[in-house]
């Protein structure tokens, strides 16, 4: 899901990839991204505001009969719970979650098939994109 991300500080930046920490509809979070250091040294500077693609990645998706949403996240890692209702489904692997905040998942390593309407519990990393930059979902996957 494309957000409006305020930068809050560069976490670690490799070689081609790293963590940051973003805001994003009021809520702090670390994620991971894939980029060059240079691109993260021009692009990602605190107080500035970037558009960015958020998904729940690397994570195992289940079906579960409560709809509780949730988004957890850790204040020290890129890790989130995500608990919601499937409400988009964009392949059999990936799909769009309402657990307070819409998140689109990626769930390859995942076992069970997710259809509209399912309630489903994850846990893994929040990976971020760049939209309309070189750097964006299709050309890093």
């Amino acid at each position: 899901m494309k957000y409006e991300a305020a930068i809050c500080r560069l976490d670690e930046a490799d070689y081609y990839d790293g963590y940051v920490t973003v805001s994003i509809l009021g809520r702090s979070l670390r994620v991971y991204y894939q980029a060059p250091v240079e691109f993260a040294l021009e692009k990602l500077v605190p107080d500035t505001v970037i558009l960015v693609d958020l998904w729940h990645v690397y994570g195992n998706a289940v079906k579960n009969d409560v709809v509780q949403k949730a988004f957890i996240t850790s204040p020290s890692t890129s890790t989130a719970t995500v608990r919601g209702q499937v409400v988009e489904i964009a392949s059999p692997v990936e799909f769009r979650v309402d657990c307070g905040i819409l998140i689109d998942i990626d769930n390859r390593d995942g076992p069970e098939r997710i259809a509209m309407g399912d309630s489903i519990e994850t846990c893994g990393c929040c990976k971020i994109y760049f939209p309309k930059t070189e750097w964006n979902r299709e050309a890093v996957l």
